[in-house]
């Protein structure tokens, strides 16, 4: 059973890594690929700019967002 195999694993002195809040909100936030164009990036009729992502001028970068709040991307 699922139990059996944590109790396994507990056994031999496995222990689960931890990730800050922060970083685990950014894990498993919804993403969506979009290709940057001068550090700006569009999603869902908005723009977004960072000047990080300069560098990657016409490449696909995937974006996260914040189901709940669009300023969050």
């Amino acid at each position: 059973s699922p139990d059996e195999a944590w109790a396994a694993h507990a056994a031999r002195g496995w222990e689960p890594v931890l990730v800050e809040e922060a970083l685990r909100d950014d894990l498993f936030r919804p993403t969506v690929v979009r290709v940057t164009r001068r550090g700006l990036v569009e999603w869902a009729n908005n723009k977004y700019f960072d000047p990080a992502l300069e560098p990657f001028d016409g490449q696909r970068v995937a974006v996260g967002y914040d189901e709940e709040d669009a300023q969050h991307v």
